[in-house]
This record gives C-alpha cells, sequence and structure tokens, in this order.
C-alpha cells in the first residue's frame, strides 16, 4: 500500500497572523471582512490584547526581605479602590516569608491576595485592574517591612487599549479601539467564503496539515487515487523540469472564444494526463506495493461543461473506473484566473 501526503482541505476561513499596521487610529479594518467573535485574537508583539485591554493589577510589595523581625505586633489597614478597609495584625517575632503571607490572607478577601515576590511578600488586587484601581497599606509602624512611610499606595496601569468588534458599512464587522493607537498588530480572525484569501474563495485549501501527533495528514485507497487524478489536472503541463510530460494545458485553452474547440481540447488534454499516470502506475506497482483502490484501470468518462459564457469557467468531470472496479469521480473548475478542485465544496 502507499500513501501520499493529504493537500486538499476544507478551507475553514479562518485568516491567521496577519499584520497591520495602525498610525495614531482607532479602526482597524481587515482586507477581509471579519465574520464574527468566534476565533478572533489579536495581538501585540505576540501578546494577546483581550477585548477589556492590557492592564496591571494594583500590587503593593514589601521593600525588604523575609524572615522579618518584628519586636511587636504589628496592626496595619489594607484598603481596596472601593475605600473598604481590612485591618491586619501581624504577630511579634522572627516571621518567615509563608508565616506573613499565611497571616494576610486570612484576614484578607478573596479578592486580595498575599503571594512571594522572589524573598519579599507582594499584596494584590486580584480582580479589578487598570489606573482606576488602587490598594492603599496604612500603620503606625511599617519599618519592620522595610517602608519607610505610614503609608503607601499603588494604582494599577492601563498598558494598551481595549477593543470592541462594530459593523462595517459593506459587510461583516472591524475592529474599533478604545482610544487612536500606534503600533503593528497581529490578527487571527474567521472571514466567510466569498471573502477569504486563504482558499481565495473556493472553499478548498491546498495545504499541508497535522495530526494530534504532529505527524502529517496521509491519503490512501480511493482517495488517494483521487488526488492523483486531481494533482495532475490541476497542474501546468511544463512546469515541472524533471517530469515535463505532468499536468494539462488546461491554462492555455480557457478563454478561447471557440466553445467547442476548447471543451474539445480540455477533454484531450486531461485524458492524456491521466494516460501518463496510468503508465507510470503500472511502472510502479512493479517496485512497490499499490492497493486496487488506489490503481486507474481506465477512464470512463470525461465530461467539460461551460459555466459561464465568457469561455473563462469549465468544469471538468472525470469517472475513473479503479482495479478494484470501482468507480471514482473527480470534479475539477478550471477558471480564470485559477483552478481548484471541489472535493467538499
Amino acid at each position: 500500500m502507499s500513501k501520499d501526503i493529504l493537500v486538499s482541505h476544507l478551507c475553514p476561513h479562518i485568516i491567521r497572523n496577519e499584520k497591520y499596521e495602525l498610525d495614531s487610529t482607532r479602526e482597524l479594518i481587515t482586507r477581509s471582512p471579519i465574520s464574527g467573535q468566534g476565533f478572533l485574537s489579536i495581538k501585540r508583539e505576540g501578546v494577546s490584547i483581550p477585548p477589556s485591554g492590557l492592564k496591571t493589577f494594583p500590587e503593593i510589595v514589601f521593600p525588604s526581605n523575609a524572615p522579618y523581625r518584628n519586636l511587636n505586633d504589628t496592626t496595619f489597614t489594607i484598603t481596596n479602590y472601593l475605600g473598604t478597609p481590612y485591618s491586619i495584625t501581624i504577630p511579634k517575632g522572627i516571621l518567615s516569608q509563608k508565616q506573613v503571607i499565611d497571616t494576610l490572607n486570612k484576614s484578607l478577601p478573596q479578592t486580595i491576595r498575599a503571594s512571594a515576590k522572589e524573598k519579599s511578600v507582594a499584596i494584590t488586587e486580584v480582580l479589578e485592574s487598570g489606573r482606576l484601581c488602587s490598594l492603599r497599606i496604612t500603620g503606625e509602624d511599617l519599618r519592620p517591612f522595610g517602608f519607610k512611610t505610614k503609608s503607601l499606595i499603588s494604582r494599577g496601569k492601563d498598558i494598551f487599549s481595549g477593543w470592541k468588534l462594530v459593523g462595517r458599512t459593506d459587510i461583516g464587522y472591524k475592529i474599533l479601539f478604545d482610544k487612536p493607537i500606534t503600533a503593528t498588530m497581529e490578527l487571527d480572525f474567521m472571514t466567510s467564503k466569498n471573502y477569504c484569501n486563504r482558499c481565495g474563495t473556493t472553499g478548498v485549501e491546498n495545504d499541508l496539515r497535522f495530526d494530534t501527533a504532529g505527524e502529517m495528514v496521509m491519503v490512501e485507497g480511493y482517495d488517494k487515487l483521487y488526488q492523483t487524478v486531481a494533482k495532475v489536472c490541476l497542474t501546468r503541463v511544463n512546469s515541472n523540469p524533471y517530469h515535463s510530460w505532468y499536468g494539462t494545458n488546461a491554462f492555455d485553452l480557457i478563454g478561447n472564444k471557440l466553445q467547442s474547440a476548447t471543451e474539445s481540447s480540455l477533454r484531450d488534454s486531461v485524458s492524456k494526463a491521466i494516460g501518463k499516470v496510468f503508465d507510470v502506475q503500472n511502472q510502479a506497482e512493479k517496485i512497490q506495493a499499490m492497493t486496487p483502490e488506489e490503481k486507474i484501470s481506465r477512464i470512463r468518462s470525461i465530461s467539460v461543461d461551460l459555466i459561464e459564457e465568457d469561455q473563462t469557467t469549465y468544469l471538468v468531470s472525470v469517472d475513473i473506473i479503479s482495479r478494484a472496479n470501482t468507480t471514482v469521480n473527480i470534479n475539477i473548475l478550471f477558471a480564470v484566473p485559477g483552478s481548484f478542485d471541489l472535493t467538499g465544496v
């Protein structure tokens, strides 16, 4: 049994890693319209920007490192951005970093947490962030923890603007930032088939993909036969310097005003290309194992139909009989400026 790399897939219409240079503007209008919030990701320098924007939490860090030598019980107050005070008493003694953290967390709400900060202790507001959010520590004697004053306030910061999706005047959505932005932005987003530059609006993406184990997705049997015929038909003859026979001249035929002559030439070109593949398979099976399902037995029929009256789009339908005596149908759309197989479309 032989295998080939699967190269034809249904396109998810997800555009990835598309970059945009913004210069003091609130609007980001993508080249293909955004179809919705799904799969939408906005990054700057590899950092994801949530709709709320990038903000820091207010954090108070003890200036001194543990252990802390507390000669007397020390009481101080932590006040959040709403003005709610929380009184904390640290017992006297030589206290480790963990002891101080545990004491703080017993008295603080779940929205304010104490944690290790290298060898010191940090008190952080974990629910709200940004410049309007603050934490304050006040006490008569904060020197055991390294503070030189009786009060210290920490405020969050607004690092990067938030954003939202708004409707475009034509179709789909655009991104509107809360304030003007000057930056290079990187986007992942979903668009619609009719505007997808990933598949060229065909619905079919020709690319390599990998499975969950990191292995290339392969194709075999009838699917391999389908792909083998589709590939030779979609390749321009003489484009491969090592196998100049491989392909068709369909690309040179499209646009001929003589419809009957074009249809006949397309049929002949496809027939010759498949005949060459048939000969190659006969030679290859002498040195490698091939299943009956992947081998061509004969061409049952080739039909060519004009799709548009301007002689720029032809549908070629090929019925192949495999060595397993099963019919495999391949539909290929030859058009200006490009061509594609209609797998799954």
